[in-house]
């Protein structure tokens, strides 16, 4: 089965739908840069979701928040070691420097494909490069999560080109950047649930 994770929440009402939906993780973003970043004010409702699912706090390259109500982090590899479960984000033009992440990988458990873009560490909306990503997935000594570019229209798609172990989604399900949009969360994992099916 295809894992998913909706990432990019930021209200508590977003978090539980995706999570009632069938999300296996649900992500919150720490960048700055981000439309959907979060402060550590935020920090307090987060705690207080209850989740059945692993919450992954995200991050471009460095990081400096409670992270007692997470379960994973993910950013840029190298991440510093911190305690929890780890996925390394990155953002290759080629198979070459995708492989010379794999040496920076670390203690990382997995391995997150984003599209690559000179000013911003993801969530752009950009789709990745499916034919590079699935010679990554073939090669990668880590599972690997697609993201960038994903919706509801394409989910089944870029898992039959790409075979990763889960997609990745944020502004693919949104109505505005960080305003999530219930019927496009749940039509994007009813489409990696139909595809997983077959």
């Amino acid at each position: 089965m295809t894992w998913v994770k909706i990432c990019g929440l930021t209200r508590p009402e977003d978090a539980e739908w995706a999570i009632e939906c069938g999300a296996d993780a649900i992500g919150f973003i720490f960048e700055p840069t981000s439309p959907r970043g979060l402060s550590p004010n935020d920090i307090d409702w987060i705690s207080g979701l209850e989740s059945p699912v692993p919450k992954t706090a995200v991050f471009g390259n460095y990081f400096e928040i409670d992270l007692s109500p997470f379960d994973v982090v993910q950013a840029i590899a190298p991440v510093p070691e911190c305690g929890l479960a780890v996925t390394a984000s990155i953002r290759p033009r080629s198979l070459d420097e995708a492989e010379a992440c794999f040496a920076q990988a670390g203690m990382a458990k997995r391995l997150m494909i984003d599209a690559y873009s000179p000013s911003a560490f993801g969530g752009t909306g950009e789709r990745a490069d499916w034919h590079l990503a699935e010679e990554i997935v073939k090669r990668s000594p880590l599972p690997v999560i697609l993201a960038g570019g994903l919706a509801p229209e394409n989910a089944a798609d870029a898992i039959q080109a790409v075979r990763p172990f889960g997609l990745d989604v944020s502004s693919g399900v949104e109505s505005a950047p960080g305003v999530k949009d219930r019927a496009k969360i749940s039509d994007f994992i009813a489409a990696v649930r139909e595809f997983d099916s077959k």
